[in-house]
């Protein structure tokens, strides 16, 4: 499986074609990139990150009715801390027209530099057309050649089992029936590892787990991994937008 390149996720605005260049949008899905220091702000701290920098920008942001009026936002699977992402999407509402490259440079002059906006868009699909998720897994403090016949080793397994956590608990679940794809190789001296796990609300594999499964098969045979999310996908491999 081909690598992306972080450099080909280039900030573009997505503008449909709207009289004198606005964009009477309803509904904004936003995708962002979380790298460097931003992959340690937990969920509840990045929603509350997004809605003061859309406070700040003064985007015409709507708002629940009621008693108790609030920014609503919604987050396309979250990651779990520590991870970086150039794949990450927020969705809310715009009671006014506005054009996507003001509402994108906006937003990023109101962002810590970790976190940047990189397209807007009206939403295409559904929270529930997630079906894999794409990450890029940088191994430290190995030898590539001593490390990469132990995971195709690892990966060649028909069984990896493993504790998952579900809402009813856990279970015990085969790693394998989880990957798409997986695939190594040496870069810069270190390994980097391209995996397409299955997502979604509802089923899905933290990676987290295939490298605990790893680690316990296979101790000392690395110092630690950074997990890179590279993109959401459905069901036919088409980007989640």
């Amino acid at each position: 499986m081909k690598l992306p390149r972080i450099a080909e996720f280039a900030v573009q605005a997505v503008e449909p074609a709207m009289p004198k260049g606005g964009c009477a949008l309803n509904n904004v899905r936003i995708r962002f990139s979380k790298l460097g220091r931003a992959a340690y702000i937990s969920h509840l701290d990045m929603m509350r990150c997004m809605q003061r920098a859309l406070k700040r920008s003064k985007i015409p942001v709507w708002y629940t009715q009621g008693f108790n009026p609030h920014m609503y936002v919604t987050f396309a699977m979250p990651l779990s801390l520590g991870f970086e992402s150039v794949y990450e999407t927020m969705d809310f509402k715009l009671t006014e027209e506005l054009a996507m490259p003001s509402l994108i440079k906006r937003l990023n002059e109101a962002l810590p530099p970790e976190i940047r906006v990189l397209q807007a868009a009206e939403p295409q699909k559904k929270f529930e057309d997630i079906a894999f998720s794409e990450y890029q897994l940088t191994v430290h403090g190995t030898q590539p050649d001593n490390f990469l016949p132990l995971w195709e080793a690892f990966i060649a397994q028909p069984e990896i089992m493993s504790q998952k956590k579900t809402k009813k608990g856990f279970k015990e679940v085969n790693l394998k029936d989880y990957i798409g794809e997986a695939s190594a190789s040496k870069q810069e001296g270190n390994v980097v590892i391209a995996l397409r796990l299955t997502a979604g609300v509802n089923e899905g594999l933290n990676p987290s787990l295939l490298i605990k499964a790893f680690q316990q098969q296979n101790p000392s045979s690395f110092s630690h991994i950074t997990v890179l999310r590279t993109i959401l996908l459905d069901k036919e491999l088409h980007p989640f937008e």
